[in-house]
């Protein structure tokens, strides 16, 4: 399988998602994330969203990265706009990020499924997947 996706970077869906703590290195970002939908993308060429459990989106030469943000546009750069679950501070957000590339980068235990991948009880879901796996997959640094 391969694992790194630098294009279709729109079709990454995160608003059903859960991350961990975003690592920032230098001018880039690494977010570990469970629960990225993909459709319409060479992952999963279909229009339903499929899941995938374990990922990480790598932003680099970031230009900014805000959690309150305008919907303006940048000539010459990427600009994405990512969110979920944020799973230390257990409230959703949303942000916004400018930079000169990103990619989806997948682990080679990564799976897709048509199920949503839940690592933590919420008042709607059970989790459905192994505690200290969650954890080590959070708290590895790609």
């Amino acid at each position: 399988m391969k694992l790194i996706y630098d294009n279709y970077l729109n079709e990454i869906h995160s608003f059903d998602s859960y991350y961990g703590e975003i690592v920032i290195e230098s001018d880039s970002l690494t977010i570990p994330y469970i629960n990225l939908g993909v459709s319409e993308h060479p992952l999963n060429e279909g229009k339903d969203l499929k899941f995938i459990n374990k990922a990480y989106m790598v932003f680099e030469d970031v230009v900014s990265f805000d959690e309150q943000f305008s919907l303006d546009e940048y000539k010459g750069t990427l600009t994405l706009y990512f969110g979920g679950y944020n799973l230390k501070e257990r409230e959703h957000k949303e942000f916004k990020v400018v930079c000169n590339r990103a990619y989806l980068n997948l682990l080679e235990e990564s799976e897709m499924s048509h199920k949503m991948w839940v690592p933590i009880n919420t008042p709607n879901l059970k989790s459905n997947m192994d505690k200290e796996d969650v954890q080590n997959f959070l708290l590895s640094r790609n």
